[in-house]
């Protein structure tokens, strides 16, 4: 499951192993069935992987133990039926044990446990993850931001407008950008690796702002890694409709404007066009908007 959750982000092993903190070789022997718990928490966040089926939890021990309580089992019982040692269910709840002996808990705990899905699997018209930007709702980025020079999202339906288009088959993650502004409205369920790839585009130079439009997903790593105290933050207010998307009332979770390299005026002009809130990227941003 983490294997899978790994790929469908677009991550290889040693990327993901850098963005979690780990070496190739812990997050290789985690996607194995062995490893240390603590090493699958921290990769678990980098590649979005959750489990359904068990009790809500900060972590995977957390959820452990409430799943045995809520069975109203002992750590003895528990211990019995998973074939191990008591000493090893609570290193288990808590979250210093290894995948292995957490591997056996949950053949008898929970059974039928699975890979939560991404969100796309609620909201989306089909089940590729895509979602069109209204025409309208570019029409504002484009009167405060400019002319768009790249998409590096790229599809035969958008409503987006540019000089240049990179499209899936090309991958914009690997592929370089160029121009003044990117316009990015990336795939959701490889959020992280879009977030990083934004910085990265503003940051070596690649385009001279870029403005991505993506769930407000703070709690990531990739959010306070990429994101925050760099790029000045526009919470969008509301739901916005997608043009394709099977919605009722919008979508069904906050978004908002990411902007690396956005001038004062820019973001000035996008609070007065938009019902947005504003986390600015620096302290000095803030005293010129407050100014």
């Amino acid at each position: 499951m983490v294997r899978a959750a790994r790929k469908a982000v677009g991550l290889t092993q040693a990327e993901a192993a850098k963005r979690a903190g780990v070496s190739p070789r812990a997050l290789w022997s985690v996607e194995q069935g062995g490893g240390h718990m603590a090493t699958l928490d921290a990769i678990a966040a980098v590649v979005e992987f959750r489990i359904a089926g068990l009790p809500a939890g900060r972590t995977i021990g957390d959820r452990v133990r409430a799943a045995r309580i809520k069975r109203k089992w002992s750590d003895a019982m528990l211990a019995e039926r998973a074939g191990i040692s008591i000493p090893t269910v609570g290193s288990i709840e808590n979250g210093t044990g290894q995948v292995i002996g957490l591997a056996k808990v949950l053949a008898v705990l929970a059974p039928r446990i699975r890979q939560r899905k991404h969100e796309k699997a609620a909201w989306a018209g089909g089940t590729r993850d895509e979602r069109f930007t209204p025409r309208h709702f570019l029409e504002t980025i484009e009167a405060t931001f400019g002319p768009i020079s790249v998409d590096p999202c790229g599809h035969p339906k958008s409503n987006v407008q540019a000089d240049r288009y990179i499209m899936i088959e090309e991958d914009g993650l690997k592929t370089r950008w160029n121009g003044r502004l990117a316009f990015v409205n990336p795939p959701y369920s490889a959020g992280s690796a879009w977030l990083e790839r934004c910085h990265r585009a503003w940051a070596d130079g690649e385009v001279e702002t870029v403005v991505c439009l993506i769930p407000a997903r703070t709690h990531i790593s990739a959010h306070f890694r990429f994101v925050h105290g760099i790029a000045d933050t526009l919470f969008l207010k509301g739901r916005l409709q997608f043009d394709n998307a099977v919605q009722n009332g919008g979508f069904p979770m906050g978004l908002m404007l990411a902007c690396w390299g956005a001038s004062d005026a820019q973001i000035t002009t996008a609070m007065d066009r938009l019902d947005v809130a504003l986390v600015p990227g620096s302290s000095r941003r803030m005293a010129v908007l407050a100014a």
